[in-house]
């Protein structure tokens, strides 16, 4: 019985011990937040201001992805959300625990224990699949979306130099890809992207309006006969120029469900004549900066006339399309503008390395003609004192000479 108490006290201890740990990083998460809601509001003010994209430190506590005591701390977390009433609030913790994760995966990185990374991966992907959920219930209007959704953007850059970094490591691709959709899914509702720039040789984030390069899916079935001949369009902005990234942003928004099928397609019937039904699929993006315009067309015939039939064969055809088909046919083209610019940096380095050797030569000319003066001055000061001295000297001894001859005179 007396072992049983002590037991209990002992448990109970570490649990208070625990929650007081619990609550430091409850304040810390709560600091996060509140800080970038303070950013926001500068921001506002100030657009040209930058923030650094990866500002996530390894984790240096000591309950991390291996300890005994991680699940509390998961549990302790998902605690302190459930007793967050407010909506924007509630997504803001979600997404600073993620971070919590990113984190403690950075620490097992570097320290090369890859199965505790894993588990900090999954458990960040869990907490992303809560958050999007939490989004798409979140409205509109919502302001606290946009701080939440800016610590997200971090995320993402911080997971995407992961990756560069460790390009075999499945969890963090996956964690990657959730972050993307997660992103996708914040700026359908505020309107606003954040993109990655250099700004004094760093990178840091940049905020866009997506209205200015609003999204773009077009679905055209027309009946020639009996079969059908269809064409989907999408036009998008990416964050990124990396090609699997992009193919795999054009699969994502062409994996449409029948109800979305139906509410977006136009059903036209054409007039019977010489019609070439074929299957194509062209993709293409233009990278300026960090941002890359994107525009796909898939064109594909149908031996339907039905609608609601078109519908389904539709869903079905963009159903099986893969991220290695757009590949094959991805075009990725850089914008003229970085090579004029390249071309007047070039022009601007070539003329002020002309205007600076032209000084130097000038300068050059300047003190060499400085020196000659200075030399013809001191030779001819040299030559008259050498013939002063001469002089002198001839004087001297011709007068030493007629005071000898006058003694020897005086003598005789």
């Amino acid at each position: 019985m007396r072992l049983r108490n002590i037991t209990l006290a002992v448990m109970l201890l570490l649990m208070l011990a625990f929650s007081a740990g619990m609550a430091g990083a409850s304040n810390q998460t709560n600091a996060t937040v509140n800080g970038a809601e303070n950013q926001t509001s500068i921001a506002a003010n100030n657009k040209n201001m930058d923030e650094q994209a990866d500002d996530v430190a390894p984790y240096e506590g000591s309950i991390g992805p291996g300890s005994s005591l991680y699940g509390l701390k998961i549990a302790f977390e998902g605690l302190d959300e459930t007793f967050t009433f407010n909506k924007s609030e509630k997504i803001g913790k979600k997404v600073a625990h993620a971070r919590q994760r990113i984190a403690e995966a950075k620490t097992e990185l570097k320290n090369k224990n890859d199965e505790a990374a894993v588990r900090a991966l999954e458990k960040y992907r869990e907490k992303i699949k809560e958050a999007d959920e939490a989004v798409s219930e979140a409205s509109d209007e919502d302001t606290g979306l946009l701080n939440a959704q800016k610590m997200s953007a971090k995320h993402e850059a911080v997971l995407k130099a992961l990756l560069e970094s460790h390009p075999d490591n499945k969890g963090l691709a996956r964690a990657y890809n959730n972050s993307v959709d997660l992103q996708e899914k914040f700026e359908s509702k505020t309107g606003r992207g954040f993109v990655l720039a250099t700004r004094n040789g760093r990178e840091v984030l940049e905020e866009i309006d997506i209205d200015e390069t609003k999204e773009k899916l077009k679905i055209k079935a027309k009946i020639i006969d009996k079969t059908t001949q269809v064409e989907v369009e999408v036009k998008f902005t990416s964050n990124s120029a990396d090609n699997f990234t992009i193919a795999r942003e054009i699969v994502n928004r062409l994996q449409l469900s029948e109800e979305n099928i139906n509410s977006i397609i136009k059903v036209e019937e054409e007039d019977e004549g010489e019609h070439k039904l074929k299957e194509e699929l062209n993709a293409e993006a233009e990278v300026k900066g960090n941002i890359s315009k994107v525009e796909a067309e898939y064109k594909f015939p149908l031996n339907e006339t039905n609608e609601s039939e078109i519908v389904r064969d539709v869903h079905q055809k963009l159903s099986v399309l893969t991220q290695a088909d757009v590949l094959k046919v991805l075009e990725i083209k850089v914008k003229k503008e970085h090579n004029e610019i390249g071309e007047k940096e070039n022009k601007n380095g070539n003329k002020g390395q002309e205007e600076i050797g032209e000084k130097e030569n000038k300068n050059g000319n300047k003190g060499q003609e400085e020196i000659g003066e200075k030399e013809n001055k001191n030779e001819k000061k040299g030559q008259e004192e050498i013939a002063e001295k001469e002089n002198k000297s001839e004087k001297k001894g011709q007068e030493e000479i007629a005071g000898k001859s006058e003694k020897r005179e005086k003598k005789e």
